[in-house]
């Protein structure tokens, strides 16, 4: 992608620019994604189809088929659905989503002090690892980790959050048509 001029904004998108330094690209910002994976002092409200809002300690989701929204909407009906999490999720928020998906963040609003050892001991092991670079006002993702960025967010994510995800996978797999095969979870 560098060699054609793009360059990540975020976790999954590209910008066309000339290649520097940085991992992610100053020049762009997708500005909805800079408030899903934002601090934890900050609301979002999503509207329309797949929408997300963030609301300290929950997090609503319209539901994503276009079809079905717009049938239900019209009548008079949201479509939603909506977990809860635990109050180290929203604490976590910062380092655990926007470090990895914007390629840096501001340490002033990481909550760092606030955050339990088992996360800290992990964020301080990929500091060491030079996998994330500390600067007096920023943590960075170095170029060294993003391709893998996905694998940080599961790393530094808490125990019981993981045990989450798993269920989802197995409940999802349990449903017919669904399957992961061995090629897909083994890395040579």
């Amino acid at each position: 992608m560098k060699k054609h001029d793009l360059m990540p904004h975020n976790g999954h998108g590209y910008f066309r620019e000339k290649p520097c330094s940085s991992v992610v690209s100053d020049s762009y910002s997708f500005v909805y994604h800079e408030h899903v994976y934002s601090y934890s002092d900050r609301d979002l409200i999503g509207f329309g189809v797949n929408a997300v809002s963030s609301i300290r300690n929950h997090v609503v989701t319209n539901t994503s088929g276009r079809e079905a929204y717009i049938k239900a909407i019209d009548n008079e009906i949201i479509p939603f659905s909506i977990s809860k999490h635990s109050d180290i999720m929203d604490m976590v928020k910062p380092l655990l989503l926007r470090l990895p998906y914007h390629g840096e963040v501001e340490k002033c609003l990481a909550n760092y002090e606030y955050l339990p050892p088992e996360f800290t001991s992990k964020f301080k092991s990929l500091i060491d690892c030079g996998l994330i670079e500390e600067t007096p006002a920023k943590y960075k993702l170095t170029k060294e980790v993003w391709d893998w960025y996905t694998n940080i967010m599961y790393y530094l994510m808490p125990q019981s959050e993981k045990n989450h995800i798993s269920k989802f996978i197995y409940s999802e797999l349990d449903k017919p048509g669904k399957s992961i095969v061995m090629d897909e979870l083994v890395y040579e």
